[in-house]
């Protein structure tokens, strides 16, 4: 997807700004959790909003390090945004307070802030 859109960028200046997401209910499920990264990856899915993710030790599991993931709260994760594109730029805002917490930090690139 990344060599795609340089192309497009090469080509006509501009990125197409569309994102495909896709929302899920896992279950707490490990096989679930394979079947959706095979899926995101075949579908080129840019955004997962997870309900009910994997973890194992109250912290996420079965997801790759290369991706971007949000979770709130203390405890048994009970759901999570994931960021599988790397030209969208994220940052992780607490809405109480507004305040930002992080992101990947691409510049010129696509920015979405989400609230967890």
């Amino acid at each position: 997807m990344i060599n795609e859109t340089a192309k497009q960028m090469k080509r006509t200046g501009k990125i197409n700004s569309r994102l495909k997401c896709l929302q899920i209910n896992l279950q707490h499920s490990r096989l679930a959790t394979d079947n959706l990264l095979k899926i995101t990856q075949e579908e080129g899915i840019d955004i997962l909003c997870i309900q009910e993710p994997y973890t194992t030790g109250n912290k996420l599991a079965g997801l790759p390090k290369s991706l971007t993931v949000y979770t709130s709260g203390a405890g048994r994760k009970r759901a999570a945004i994931v960021i599988n594109n790397k030209q969208t730029d994220t940052i992780k805002k607490n809405p109480a307070h507004g305040r930002r917490y992080g992101g990947t930090g691409n510049k010129g690139w696509q920015r979405h802030a989400i609230n967890c």
